[in-house]
């Protein structure tokens, strides 16, 4: 789990991630977790703005750089409280 996700290469994947839940669903994509909207306006930082989680979590054994299909968007409030699995 020593992977980091401050680098530029994870910051391309969660990019993607967005981008891609963005095109199938326009501007406010449902949380993978508890299903309301996320607003991609919002900052990464505020609690209902966009997320990337890992669907089988970091602390279990997932990379950093998972595939594509290994993640998901949520809101950052959701993907807290998840925590570690």
């Amino acid at each position: 789990m020593g992977q980091s996700l401050n680098t530029s290469a994870w910051q391309k994947l969660r990019a993607r991630v967005i981008k891609d839940a963005r095109q199938v669903f326009g501007d406010t994509p449902p949380c993978g977790i508890c299903g309301h909207p996320v607003d991609l306006s919002l900052s990464g930082r505020d609690p209902w703005g966009p997320s990337v989680d890992h669907v089988v979590p970091r602390a279990f054994g997932a990379p950093v750089l998972a595939d594509i299909e290994d993640l998901r968007l949520v809101h950052m409030r959701c993907n807290s409280k998840r925590g570690r699995g």
